[in-house]
């Protein structure tokens, strides 16, 4: 109720307090709606979830995670420093082992494609849609290897099983003649240090690379790569030199000290 004002001063002062009076009760009111509304929203999915069966309902609560926006769960859609590590990473240890890191959309002689690259290939467009790996390796005209991080060593299962079960199935799915045939996870910081395991797909199923029959636990170069595809195999058998070349070797050398004193 508005107070009792006598002279036209004090009802020019009264009506110009009016907004500043309004604001707080506004902005309350508003909050307030939106407080309510958000836990209508709540309730409501908790009786959806509640109503669902147990297999289904960790289905609903994964998707309702995965529909939340980009910048609720990393502030201004930007890539965390851990990301940025991660892919930074890749692509140096790639470049280390004789890849040629560059956009083979772009680039003739290029063999790797980042997140953001994979759109300008039909097929993986249609495949991926907005969820992309951190890199794809083109290893031939048909073949690819993709490459999924994360940012915890404790989720080194799920970005393998991401790399295969989100990525390259969905690219084996497609009609077409490119097939994805490596999939490798990675997972860790650089602070952390990083854990890696790579599987190949051979008629149909997958299986972990060896080297040596010792689990593969950094990226593979293109020697690698070419043995396995060779081979049909999941297992790169590096040279190792019998003892007999040693031995040889080693009288080879003495004969050769042996003349050199003589001399």
């Amino acid at each position: 109720m508005p107070p009792r004002v006598e002279t036209a001063h004090e009802w020019r002062c009264y009506t110009a307090s009016l907004p500043a009076l309004q604001e707080p009760l506004l902005e309350h009111s508003t909050a307030k709606a939106e407080a309510e509304g958000q836990k209508e929203k709540r309730i409501v999915l908790s009786k959806k979830i509640k109503s669902e069966s147990p297999g289904s309902r960790k289905k609903s609560k994964r998707a309702t995670l995965q529909a939340e926006p980009l910048s609720e769960i990393v502030p201004d859609g930007k890539p965390t420093d851990t990301e940025v590590e991660a892919y930074e990473y890749i692509r140096q240890q790639l470049r280390d082992l004789n890849w040629v890191v560059k956009d083979p959309s772009r680039s003739p002689e290029g063999q790797v494609w980042t997140q953001n690259q994979c759109l300008a290939h039909p097929q993986m467009k249609a495949a991926f849609g907005r969820k992309r790996p951190e890199n794809v390796v083109k290893l031939s005209e048909k073949l690819l290897w993709v490459i999924e991080a994360k940012r915890s060593r404790k989720q080194l299962d799920v970005a393998v099983e991401e790399a295969i079960e989100y990525y390259a199935a969905k690219i084996n799915a497609l009609p077409g003649k490119v097939r994805a045939v490596l999939a490798t996870g990675i997972a860790g910081t650089e602070e952390s240090g990083y854990l890696m395991r790579t599987k190949i797909r051979i008629d149909g199923r997958w299986h972990t690379v060896t080297i040596n029959k010792q689990d593969a636990t950094g990226l593979l170069s293109p020697a690698d790569v070419r043995v396995l595809l060779d081979t049909n195999g999941a297992d790169v058998h590096e040279f190792a030199p019998s003892p007999w070349l040693f031995v040889h070797a080693a009288e080879r050398i003495n004969l050769c000290c042996a003349g050199s004193y003589v001399a």
